[in-house]
């Protein structure tokens, strides 16, 4: 049995995706081999003759105005596979696409059809427009923008990407909420808060946060007068080395580099 959409998905897939594709089209195998082939690298929509019991990302649902349950299990005839995998011989499926539990298939005699969830969002910018739309200009410069626009990440040493923006997280929300207390933008040249830089004429306003715990970030946030943008910065605790970036808006940062 072959995915019902696989003929219109050759030429659409790159890489081991494509060569799965190929392979099975090229030399079907059982729906077991098949399901295997194709579940290890896409989601797989999957239909059944009747309903069938799957494990599920917990979920809160709710059963009144006042009260709510978290369920554990969905019965359908119908379920979306994130990832499949074998486990001896039995054939296994996580509930997410990193997710590191499996939970055992249901009965391959059940499978009325399945079919390739193409859901892979093209990772590029089209235009400048669409990639300045990303940023909150209060925290960088059209012209600082245009040359980031203009260069190569350090990273994977092509344009940004969407993927290259990251959420910041709770702690450093807080340290972006101290921040924020004294900073008015890229344009406004400094003021109360700011502070002269040992390492020129340029004054600097940071706000800053130590992890207590080995485990724990170092989180620092930035403005230079001479520079149109805001740093970010998310180091191992007491280590020095991790994540740096800029400040995009007020919930995301762009990645530039890590060491």
């Amino acid at each position: 049995m072959l995915p019902d959409n696989i003929a219109l998905l050759v030429g659409q897939a790159e890489g081991s995706k494509e060569e799965a594709i190929k392979r099975v089209l090229s030399k079907p195998g059982t729906l077991k081999e098949n399901l295997l082939t194709l579940g290890k690298l896409f989601k797989l929509k999957v239909w059944f003759k009747e309903p069938v019991r799957v494990r599920t990302v917990r979920r809160k649902v709710k059963l009144s105005d006042t009260s709510w349950q978290y369920k554990y299990l969905r019965v359908s005839d119908v379920h979306v596979f994130s990832r499949l995998f074998l486990w001896g011989p039995e054939l296994c499926y996580t509930l997410k696409k990193d997710g590191r539990n499996g939970y055992p298939f249901p009965n391959l005699d059940f499978v009325v059809k399945y079919e390739i969830v193409n859901d892979e969002r093209k990772d590029e910018f089209e235009s400048f427009d669409e990639f300045w739309r990303r940023f909150d200009p209060q925290f960088i410069s059209e012209a600082e923008a245009k040359s980031l626009w203009n260069s190569k990440s350090a990273q994977h040493g092509g344009r940004y990407r969407p993927s290259d923006f990251h959420k910041i997280g709770p702690v450093g929300k807080k340290v972006l909420k101290q921040f924020m207390h004294h900073f008015k933008g890229v344009k406004s040249g400094g003021g109360e808060g700011y502070r002269k830089s040992p390492y020129g004429e340029y004054t600097v306003h940071d706000a800053r946060h130590y992890a207590s715990q080995a485990q724990g970030r170092d989180i620092s946030i930035s403005h230079q007068t001479n520079l149109a943008m805001v740093h970010y910065s998310s180091e191992y605790a007491g280590c020095g080395n991790g994540r740096y970036g800029i400040i995009a808006n007020k919930s995301t940062f762009l990645w530039l580099e890590d060491d």
